[in-house]
């Protein structure tokens, strides 16, 4: 339709507007969650206790590291999934670069909610709960609490009426 203004942005700019994190080698290192992947990647340890070099082992073939970070690497689950989308390498974050990365895309974005923001967030960044931080950060956002329009209908009063004594007294 002519003259109509996009509501959607471009992937391309995007990628542009939004600042990859600065995110070194070491803050891997001192992460609970990515620690030990990115340890065994670099310089191949194991820690030594049986269930968790066994747990490390089975999905370090889902990690790589380049250029000092640390990429997951999301295959599509099924063969509808597989012809829906390709290999995504999404960017481990570690926590202390989460809350700048959600800030930035929620208000560049236009203060996308959870639908529209996981899916994007989701296509170049990885962490465990990924999902629940989204979920939360939009629940939690200033601006959208304020501008929210209430979707809910008001609710009757909870109080009993007066008995009328006479016709159209109420």
């Amino acid at each position: 339709m002519a003259g109509r203004p996009d509501d959607s942005m471009s992937p391309q700019l995007v990628q542009y507007m939004i600042l990859d994190p600065a995110i070194m080698g070491h803050d891997y290192m001192e992460d609970k969650e990515f620690g030990d992947m990115y340890k065994y990647l670099r310089y191949n340890p194991l820690k030594g206790n049986r269930e968790t070099d066994r747990r490390l082992l089975l999905i370090a073939k889902n990690y790589y590291v380049e250029n000092d970070l640390l990429y997951k690497i999301a295959l599509p689950r099924g063969k509808q999934e597989k012809r829906l989308r390709s290999t995504v390498f999404q960017l481990c974050v570690p926590k202390p670069f989460r809350h700048t990365l959600l800030t930035q895309f929620h208000d560049i974005l236009g203060h996308f909610s959870y639908q529209r923001l996981m899916p994007t967030i989701s296509a170049r960044f990885y962490w465990k709960n990924l999902s629940n931080d989204i979920k939360e950060f939009a629940r939690t956002c200033v601006t959208c609490q304020f501008s929210k329009i209430p979707t809910n209908k008001p609710t009757s009063p909870l109080y009993l009426l007066q008995v009328p004594v006479r016709p159209f007294q109420m």
